[in-house]
């Protein structure tokens, strides 16, 4: 082995801008949404974005809810597979530390369509409260289905301090 001669070797700087996070392709199954709140609440910890868990969980659940209800039949419950295979999904935080982006693609081209839930409904609220929460919610189609993105802004951005 050779020795490194010169400087000693320094750590990069920390980047600001941006930050990403995506999950590599997941199927559409119950199991996905829980992995998207853990992925979420890990990497806004990270990040140094604690404020935007709660928020930011709920609305990745609902996001990535809404896929896996796509995904499987209304009444037996078995998965509608898409050219003989499952359908998959992909989940993505993008983050300049003052706006968090959450992005779901999935395969299904279809828009999310929010419903209007009666009081005895089991379901039905998600979009809207997503809606509610984050500054905008909004979905594109894109070659291959769509992506539906929320964005959530930290205290600071809302209330205007750190902004130039």
């Amino acid at each position: 082995m050779s020795a490194m001669t010169g400087s000693p070797m320094t750590r990069p700087s920390r980047p600001s801008w941006p930050l990403f996070s995506v999950l590599p392709p997941m199927g559409a199954l119950a199991t996905a949404p829980r992995m998207a709140r853990m992925h979420l609440r890990n990497t806004l910890r990270q990040w140094g974005l604690p404020e935007l868990i709660e928020d930011g969980e709920l609305i990745a659940s609902e996001l990535v809810t809404n896929v896996v209800r796509r995904a499987h039949d209304p009444v037996t419950g078995m998965p509608v597979y898409l050219s003989g295979r499952l359908p998959v999904l992909r989940f993505g935080l993008f983050s300049d530390r003052t706006v968090l982006l959450i992005s779901v693609w999935d395969q299904f081209a279809d828009p999310p369509v929010p419903k209007i839930a009666t009081a005895d409904d089991e379901s039905g609220r998600g979009l809207m409260m997503a809606g509610r929460i984050s500054a905008s919610l909004d979905w594109h189609p894109v070659q291959g289905g769509k992506v539906v993105r929320a964005f959530l802004t930290t205290d600071s951005a809302r209330t205007g301090e750190g902004m130039c």
